[in-house]
C-alpha cells in the first residue's frame, strides 16, 4: 500500500511539473531548466523503485484441489521452503509431517511462505518493516491457526501420518481432509 502511495504521489508530482514546463516555456529558457532537473530527479527516483520492484504486488498462491501432482513445481517449492527453511529455523513451530494432506495447512502455509519470498526474496531490498511484521503477524498466527490449542491440525492423530505415508507410497497426490 505504501508503494501504491509513493506511486500515486510521484505521479502528482510530475503532473504538476509538467504544468510548470508549459508555463515556463512561455517565460523563458532558464527557468526551464531547473523544471528539467526536478522532472530528471523524479524520473530517476521512480525507476530506482520500479528496478527494485517495489511497485510490484505478490500474487497470493492458489491450491484448487486436485491441481497438478504432488512434486509440482510451486508445490515442490512449498514442501522444500518447510522442510529447509521452517523447521529448521524454528524449531518451536512444530509442522507435523502430514501438513500436505491438510487443505488448510498447505493455504496457510503457502501464504506465509509468500509473505517471506515478498520480504526476504529479493536481497537489495529486504525491507525491516516487513521482517518485523513477519515474525510479530504472520509466523504466529499461522502457528496459533493450525497448531495451537484449538488449531486445525492440533488433533491431528497417527492415522493421518499413515495415510500420508501410504499416499505418499502409491505415488499419489496427498488428499485434503
Amino acid at each position: 500500500m505504501a508503494e501504491r502511495d509513493t506511486l500515486a504521489a510521484f505521479a502528482v508530482q510530475l503532473d504538476e511539473l509538467r504544468a510548470k514546463v508549459a508555463t515556463l516555456e512561455q517565460e523563458g529558457p532558464g527557468k526551464m531548466m531547473v523544471v528539467l532537473a526536478q522532472v530528471k530527479k523524479l524520473s530517476d527516483a521512480l525507476n530506482r523503485a520500479l528496478g527494485k520492484n517495489k511497485t510490484l504486488i505478490p500474487q497470493a498462491p492458489y491450491w484448487p484441489a486436485g491441481s497438478g501432482s504432488d512434486d509440482d513445481g510451486e508445490f515442490g517449492r512449498l514442501r522444500d521452503w518447510v522442510d529447509d527453511f521452517l523447521r529448521p529455523q524454528h524449531p518451536g513451530y512444530p509442522v507435523p509431517a502430514c501438513w500436505p494432506a491438510h487443505k488448510e495447512a498447505v493455504w496457510e502455509l503457502a501464504n506465509l511462505f509468500a509473505e517471506w519470498v515478498r520480504v526476504y526474496g529479493d536481497p537489495d531490498n529486504q525491507p525491516l518493516d516487513g521482517a518485523l511484521w513477519f515474525y510479530e503477524r504472520w509466523l504466529p498466527g499461522v502457528r496459533s491457526r493450525l497448531f495451537g490449542p484449538n488449531g486445525s491440525m492440533s488433533g491431528c492423530k497417527v492415522s493421518c501420518v499413515l495415510q500420508l505415508a501410504q499416499q505418499r507410497a502409491n505415488t499419489e497426490r496427498p488428499r485434503y481432509r
